[in-house]
């Protein structure tokens, strides 16, 4: 990619991980019954990487 275009790949690379932790984990449910639990928890919950759960909280607030 990075031979053909003049587009960052880390740039490509945040999008693809933000639409993915979007995608994995839903809203609907994140503020009832996450108020006790922890991002690890949230992860293990999902089966994502703690990462993804960042990204998806970092969104929202």
């Amino acid at each position: 990619m990075r031979a053909n275009t003049l587009f960052s790949i880390d740039k490509v690379e945040v999008e693809a991980n933000k639409f993915s932790s979007y995608l994995l984990i839903p809203d609907e449910s994140l503020f009832d019954s996450y108020d006790q639990m922890t991002i690890y928890g949230i992860a293990a919950l999902y089966k994502v990487p703690v990462e993804l759960v960042e990204l998806k909280f970092k969104g929202l607030f």
